[in-house]
């Protein structure tokens, strides 16, 4: 059972009782992200997110390290570009203790020059680390040239100038700037005491001091525009772009399909006739990125110099057959399995409904039941991925990026 209410300075807080869970999920979303940089401060959200985890007003980073450590307990956190989030899952007869530290970690930091320093090399480490993992670096770059002239195309990391160049005021100013109840979403789930949970939230979290939150209104239009970046690699990494949707647009479940018929497993039909039929690439398959108001859709393929132009040109050809033929009765039914099962098979992970019912808020500002899951998957025809097809995966809505040994 699902329910959201909202605390006294208006964060919503969404609940998820699991009765027969064994553990206890908690998870903290703030919306900010690289969208909300500019060019002089690219890197700074990712950069907050690593010096919360150095140190509170009332706990060391060792502290907060142990606190969760001694009950079993794992505490993470990632920045996107649109969100970052924080979480931890410990057993459910700890679930204060959970609250309690991940709200401090969040709350109050303290942002040490001492501790700035540690960090910065560390970031610096990070980004010369994905410069250097060509597959992991060509999914940064393809996502910037998708959307150059947006904040979308600015790299979350951040680059060895603008990271070397921040100080202890940016950090505090963009942090109290975007740290703010209008921003934050809390989700819980798991096997947990309800009153005591909400009255401890309540308690934590109504020391947040409501401030103005600055409305990002950036335009996020595609570029279809090929890329091409040689480095000195045996290999060649290939991104094929096709657009997407949003995270809450209506065909975002016939995208999931489209994604999982062409570059989903084995039995895909880009692994199939790519590796498994012609045997050009060692790595293919499809994700999507969606955001809040745009989306991609991607295929990667990783492959040698003689045969990236080919595996280009037959993804492409793979997209369009999409737009001219329609699916079969098996592989659309296929498609829906994979993606019902998912979801079912992660029903009683506490991490894994902590984070949909987050998604599910940023998308259409409630929560969904498996029950409506299934049916929106359900009801996805034939027709809805032809007509989609045509309209996303034509000749005027593809692009790619391809880095290695193409010089």
């Amino acid at each position: 059972m699902t329910k959201i209410i909202n605390l006294g300075n208006g964060i919503p807080l969404i609940l998820e009782s699991i009765p027969t869970a064994k553990s206890f999920s908690f998870g903290i979303a703030c919306r900010v992200g690289a969208i909300d940089e500019t060019i002089e401060n690219e890197g700074i959200s990712h950069f907050i997110e690593h010096m919360l985890f150095r140190g509170t007003k009332k706990r060391s980073s060792v502290e907060i390290s142990e606190a969760i450590d001694r009950v079993g307990g794992e505490i993470d956190a990632f920045t996107s570009r649109e969100v970052t989030m924080f979480y931890s899952t410990v057993l459910s007869k700890d679930a204060e203790t959970c609250v309690d530290v991940l709200s401090d970690l969040v709350m109050n930091p303290v942002f040490h020059p001492e501790d700035i320093e540690k960090e910065r090399a560390i970031i610096l480490e990070e980004i010369i680390i994905q410069e250097s993992s060509f597959e992991s670096l060509v999914h940064e770059l393809n996502i910037q040239n998708a959307y150059r002239n947006s904040a979308i195309d600015l790299s979350i990391l951040g680059s060895l100038s603008t990271v070397i160049r921040m100080n202890q005021d940016d950090l505090l100013e963009y942090y109290q700037r975007h740290y703010i109840p209008e921003n934050i979403f809390l989700s819980i789930a798991g096997n947990f005491n309800e009153e005591k949970i909400i009255s401890k939230i309540e308690k934590l979290w109504s020391q947040m001091e409501n401030r103005p939150r600055k409305k990002n209104s950036q335009h996020l239009d595609i570029v279809y525009k090929p890329q091409v970046i040689p480095k000195n690699t045996p290999h060649v990494h290939i991104c094929v772009n096709a657009t997407g949707t949003s995270y809450s647009d209506k065909d975002f479940v016939t995208l999931q399909i489209v994604s999982n018929i062409l570059g989903a497993g084995t039995s895909s039909r880009l692994y199939r006739e790519i590796r498994e039929n012609r045997g050009l690439a060692y790595s293919v398959y499809s994700y999507i990125s969606a955001f809040e108001k745009t989306g991609l859709f991607t295929s990667y393929i990783g492959t040698v110099r003689k045969n990236y132009k080919r595996a280009i040109d037959i993804t492409l050809n793979e997209y369009f057959k999409l737009s001219t033929n329609l699916v079969t009765v098996d592989e659309l039914e296929k498609a829906k399995n994979q993606i019902l099962a998912s979801v079912l098979f992660d029903i009683e992970n506490t991490r894994t409904e902590m984070f949909r019912n987050l998604n599910d808020y940023f998308a259409y500002g409630h929560t969904t039941n498996v029950n409506e899951i299934q049916q929106k998957i359900e009801n996805i025809s034939r027709k809805d991925i032809l007509t989609f097809a045509k309209n996303n995966l034509n000749c005027n809505t593809t692009s790619f990026t391809a880095l290695g040994d193409v010089a």
